[in-house]
């Protein structure tokens, strides 16, 4: 229906929105600390992704989680 095409393409936006967010927040990390490489406390949103929880979007419809990290690419 109409309906849910609206509500998954809003979804959509929801996870767009918080994708562009995180990779905004890891460049700002790596233009201060000149790496991407986890280390606690150094950069939080780092050790946010990395961690078993991840990050959940602001509408909780997606959790975001990051592996293999190196000191120069996510």
């Amino acid at each position: 229906s109409s309906y849910m095409k609206s509500v998954m393409k809003s979804n959509r936006t929801d996870a767009k929105t918080e994708l562009a967010d995180l990779a905004q927040r890891m460049q700002r990390c790596y233009t201060g600390n000149g790496t991407y490489a986890t280390a606690a406390g150094v950069c939080t949103i780092i050790d946010e992704l990395s961690s078993a929880d991840g990050v959940t979007t602001r509408g909780n419809f997606y959790v975001v989680k990051a592996s293999n990290l190196t000191a120069t690419t996510y």
